[in-house]
């Protein structure tokens, strides 16, 4: 391997673990405030999720270096259903904490519901266009992939203490 392409590797690896430092921390935060306010003593269900979700995150260096080093289709596509199984297992974590928590209350219980059903629409909706852009435009498709969960991190959005 010549000194240049090593560098280039180096580099590249470089970029690969700042994007992945911040997918990951970007779900750390959001699963950390759920922790914070409303899941005060883990079920056996969000710890089996939680430990499905460690599992898919895992993934996600994977996953990353694969769409910096070739923006395929397949591979952006592949990224993206990683990414979505990732936040659909953070929101049923988030929503089985909120719901034990809120146990007593018909009104919380009926706000966590629907704040899960909007969360796992819009993921779904906005994972599905992104996947299928992937299709059509992958390194679009990846910019966004990559872009979106670093500025979500950055600059988070004031998130209220019921999900």
């Amino acid at each position: 391997m010549s000194a240049l392409s090593s560098r280039r590797l180096w580099k590249l690896l470089q970029i690969v673990f700042l994007i992945t430092f911040f997918v990951v921390a970007d779900f750390w935060y959001d699963l950390h405030l759920a922790f914070s306010y409303y899941i005060f003593k883990p079920s056996k269900t969000i710890a089996v999720l939680d430990f499905f979700f460690l599992a898919d995150l895992s993934l996600l260096p994977v996953m990353t270096k694969w769409i910096m080093a070739e923006s395929s289709t397949f591979a952006v596509a592949n990224f993206g259903v990683v990414f979505l199984i990732a936040k659909i297992l953070e929101y049923l974590i988030q929503y089985f904490g909120a719901k034990k928590t809120a146990k007593y209350s018909q009104i919380m219980n009926i706000i966590i519901s629907r704040s899960f059903i909007r969360k796992v629409s819009v993921t779904l909706f906005l994972n599905i266009v992104l996947i299928g852009l992937s299709f059509v435009l992958p390194r679009l498709a990846m910019i966004l992939y990559v872009v979106i969960p670093v500025i979500s991190f950055l600059f988070p959005v004031k998130r209220n203490k019921i999900m």
